[in-house]
């Protein structure tokens, strides 16, 4: 698929079409669909993917996808609880054969929600029964099924309703899920600068959200609010009082505020921002939660978690049964003393994952911006979450997209940022779409390699940085 090697020249690498089959013909592209031209196009979770596949095969440096670290010792837990589910017990079959030999229902495993239910009680606070979660396989079919369910076209085409993003930049897997184009409405940030920390964080435009809504109509234009929490891929994690802020807004309108908790809480808590909590979920809060196994370090599992109104679950329940028949059971098998035994979640995440991230992050950001200490126009968000750093180059003289090709021709994989701002109007007038990258810190499992490949970031951006430099000088 690469047109050229991810060791070699500064030639730059795209993608091509597939080649020939091994006897030498070309297969034809069918005449697709309307939902076939849509999931053909390219994409950003696409491109991802593809370059997670083959920069493994190829040896890159990955900074790229968004894999969880291996920590060793998460690792070993993992093993343990998957040989305790693999053991059986008086000649019956294990846990983890009886989770592979028959279907769930469509909801997912009973024993993983009702461990689930109990320890959002009693860690949460919060009011909720079994019918108001459904299992997925994995949170991206979560947000497929959410943003379609609510928004998209409505019966007889007399309106349509867009998924409303409050704080740019968000999430890339996001973009390409709605079944219709034109899907997104979106707000840019406040930008928070701290020259002397070398350091920015965004915060949400209150008054530009509101502005959004009021000329979409309020719920008859949209129909969901959606905000990651730490969000990718900046780390970003909005305050408490920004949540009660949208929590507000979105109540006053009648249009549910779904929080993506994928990196944060209440596992698998790589949050570093102090004085944060959990909103609390009732029935009649307007709120929706996504959770995953993945980032816990079971990214493989492929388990998603909804808690929502029953209607909207009972809805996901149909969509599960109609797509796959019903979500897939190993990772709630393995995963379930996490969730049964009390404490056990908890010190996993407090002993285990959160001090490995926070060490990795402090350590790429210093890294990063040691070696890139004589240009003071590159800064990096403030890393309060996630696993990736995300790098602001303003007043870059090639575009984050250039930018990422020059990186991965040297055999280095990072995210170009333009992805980043779906939904966005005049997104191209605002530079700064084109002017920041996304780099994993987690995905290398040494220092020294994350921080050969730091140092293989910052070297070129110097690079370019003086190109243009040379340039002005000469013309």
């Amino acid at each position: 698929y690469f047109k050229s090697r991810w060791q070699g020249d500064r030639a730059l690498v795209a993608m091509a079409s597939p080649g020939p089959n091994s006897n030498g013909t070309v297969d034809s592209a069918p005449e697709w669909s309307v939902f076939g031209e849509k999931f053909t196009r390219h994409s950003g979770i696409a491109m991802l993917m593809e370059d997670l596949e083959e920069g493994l095969r190829a040896g890159a440096l990955m900074m790229g996808g968004g894999n969880p670290a291996r920590i060793p010792e998460v690792e070993s837990e993992f093993e343990f609880l998957a040989s305790q589910a693999a053991s059986a017990k008086g000649g019956a079959a294990s846990s983890l054969v009886e989770a592979m030999a028959a279907y769930d229902g469509p909801r997912g495993a009973v024993a993983f929600i009702d461990a689930f239910v109990n320890f959002a009680r009693k860690e949460l606070g919060w009011t909720i029964d079994p019918e108001n979660v459904a299992l997925t396989n994995g949170s991206q079919g979560s947000f497929f099924y959410i943003f379609n369910l609510l928004c998209g076209a409505f019966s007889g085409g007399s309106h349509r309703k867009k998924v409303l993003l409050p704080v740019l930049p968000e999430y890339l897997g996001y973009a390409d899920v709605g079944l219709s184009d034109d899907f997104f409405l979106s707000a840019k940030p406040r930008i928070e600068v701290s020259e002397a920390e070398r350091s920015f964080k965004y915060r949400l435009d209150l008054e530009g959200v509101k502005d959004l809504l009021r000329s979409a109509g309020g719920a008859k234009g949209v129909g969901l609010i959606d905000v990651s929490r730490p969000t990718n891929p900046t780390g970003n994690v909005l305050t408490d009082a920004e949540v009660t802020d949208l929590q507000a807004l979105a109540k006053e309108h009648g249009i549910p505020l779904l929080i993506d908790g994928a990196y944060g809480l209440p596992f698998p808590r790589i949050q570093f921002a102090e004085d944060v909590t959990v909103p609390r979920w009732t029935p009649d809060a307007g709120l929706i939660f996504c959770f995953s196994l993945s980032k816990l370090g079971l990214p493989g599992a492929r388990t998603g978690i909804v808690v929502a109104p029953r209607p909207l679950v009972k809805a996901i329940v149909n969509l599960n049964g109609v797509l796959s028949l019903a979500p897939g059971s190993c990772g709630p098998a393995v995963a379930l003393p996490l969730f049964s035994e009390p404490g056990r979640m908890a010190r996993l995440c407090d002993e285990r994952i959160t001090p490995w991230y926070r060490r990795r992050a402090n350590l790429a950001k210093n890294a990063l911006l040691e070696a890139l200490k004589d240009e003071p126009r590159v800064l990096c968000h403030r890393p309060e979450g996630c696993i990736f750093l995300w790098v602001w180059c303003r007043g870059l003289p090639i575009t984050a997209d250039q930018l990422y090709k020059r990186l991965k021709g040297d055999g280095v994989l990072v995210i170009p940022g333009h992805f980043f701002f779906p939904g966005l109007a005049d997104a191209e007038k605002w530079p700064h779409t084109k002017e920041c990258i996304r780099v994993s810190y987690a995905a290398i499992r040494d220092d020294e390699n994350l921080l050969k490949g730091l140092r293989m970031v910052a070297a070129t951006i110097l690079e370019v940085y003086r190109e243009e430099a040379k340039r002005r000088r000469t013309s």
